[in-house]
């Protein structure tokens, strides 16, 4: 019936398919399996190789070819590799791009594009595993930017700590202590770009006293 299905042209299926929507869907499963492309993918089961896409053999129970199975491996070992490699660059100290972390994705679709559980199941995994590794990889870049604050907003806290310092403070004690606190304005900023948090900040920012401010980083 299926082979039958295959030779016949076009309009002759349509013409009876017509007629019945419940034979629309039956003949139209026949005919997707006939159709050269239409069959089932690697690692998909099958009991002959008339039920695999063209370009597979059935082989050991399973649709396969060497080239289709070099070509997966090739993608998936390319996935991995990135990620690696994006890995190495976190340890390193250097925060990867968000295009870094994006490329290393592979659409799961391209690796197992067939219908059957299998190949849903094995899209599911890889969906899952590929999220880990770009949420990971956005969570370093994310993280760097939450450390590298604007200057202005950190150049506004070490201000405030200069305030803080000479207040109370009158005459030469005064300039002493400003003079003192201002030789460490360099180091002030750099400190805040780098471990600042926003609320620590924020924080600083409304403090009224020392104290206020020394709290603010516990």
């Amino acid at each position: 019936m299926t082979a039958d299905l295959g030779r016949m042209s076009k309009p002759a299926i349509l013409r009876p398919l017509a007629r019945s929507s419940a034979r629309l869907v039956a003949l139209l499963g026949l005919v997707a399996l006939a159709l050269p492309g239409c069959g089932r993918e690697i690692w998909e089961p099958c009991s002959s190789s008339s039920d695999c896409r063209m370009g597979l053999q059935c082989t050991g129970g399973v649709c396969y070819s060497q080239e289709a199975a070099m070509e997966q491996s090739v993608a998936i070992n390319g996935m991995i590799l990135r990620s690696m490699e994006v890995s190495q660059q976190i340890y390193a100290g250097k925060t990867p791009t968000r295009a870094e972390c994006e490329a290393i994705a592979v659409d799961p679709k391209s690796l197992y594009p067939g219908r059957t559980e299998y190949s849903q199941s094995m899209r599911q995994i890889f969906e899952v595993a590929q999220e880990q590794m770009v949420a990971g990889c956005m969570a370093a870049v994310e993280d760097e930017g939450a450390r590298q604050r604007p200057r202005d907003q950190c150049d506004a806290f070490a201000d405030k700590v200069v305030e803080l310092t000479v207040q109370g403070e009158e005459g030469a004690s005064a300039e002493m202590a400003r003079s003192m606190i201002e030789a460490m304005r360099p180091e002030m900023v750099k400190e805040c770009r780098e471990k600042g948090s926003p609320a620590e900040i924020e924080c600083a920012l409304r403090a009224q006293s020392l104290d206020e401010l020394e709290r603010c980083g516990s």
